[in-house]
């Protein structure tokens, strides 16, 4: 797609609310979709917790079971969870809103494996969560994958680590990929906590393209720079290669 044909018209277009969105999206292997505002007032309880107003609607958030349904993997209409799917994360600050989306903050389930790239949260937003140890709970245990990055990452190392949460990915044998795509992951915005480049956004897309599996992208971050359009564009066309 052209870099400057992304307008806010285009998006008022689709359908609104996160069903719809959802049915709508599905129409290809890698839809795209785009998170509601997001809110940053939290307590630094638990991963996923906010005290903050809500972010969706009551009836918003999208299980597991539905995105399986609506991709129906395996073209019978039955909905088997065993070895569901893969949520990864490339952002420039640990997650802390698709987890609601897709109603995956209980951190304690076993058949959704969650990677998460992100700027260390020693030296970076949020600081409460978003370590190496934070694992999983309970039935998850071993099922969440926290990789932090040094801030002021640069494209080759975020790809190291990203081989090595798709090869995670890999073992885990999932059917359908979510992708929070973290465009503030930019070399060029303003809060500089990782630095990737256009090329490596493309290089990005590529990678994770490269696993084969049906994918829903979820656009969660991004601040204003000169290059977040073209950084999406870059993505999508790794994505499309």
């Amino acid at each position: 797609c052209d870099e400057q044909s992304l307008t806010a018209q285009d998006y008022d277009m689709q359908p609104q609310g996160e069903m719809p969105q959802l049915d709508y999206d599905m129409q290809t292997s890698s839809p795209m979709s785009e998170m509601p505002p997001m809110d940053h007032h939290h307590d630094g309880g638990h991963p996923g917790e906010s005290d903050g107003p809500p972010m969706l609607e009551p009836d918003g958030s999208i299980s597991p079971e539905e995105l399986y349904h609506h991709f129906d993997v395996d073209g019978d209409g039955r909905v088997d969870m065993k070895d569901y799917a893969e949520h990864v994360d490339y952002h420039c600050e640990h997650p802390e809103l698709l987890d609601d989306y897709l109603d995956l903050k209980d951190y304690r389930r076993d058949d959704v494996l969650t990677v998460s790239l992100h700027a260390d949260p020693e030296r970076f937003y949020p600081f409460f969560w978003g370590y190496e140890q934070e694992k999983g709970e309970d039935q998850g245990l071993g099922y969440n994958l926290n990789l932090p990055l040094a801030r002021g990452t640069g494209d080759d190392d975020f790809l190291n680590a990203l081989d090595i949460g798709l090869a995670r990915v890999r073992n885990f044998g999932s059917d359908v990929v979510v992708v929070a795509l973290g465009l503030d992951a930019s070399i060029d915005d303003p809060f500089e906590g990782l630095a990737i480049t256009q090329d490596g956004f493309e290089r990005i897309g590529a990678r994770i393209a490269s696993l084969g599996l049906p994918c829903l992208m979820v656009q969660e971050g991004g601040y204003i720079s000169d290059s977040l359009g073209i950084n999406l564009t870059r993505f999508l066309t790794g994505v499309q290669s």
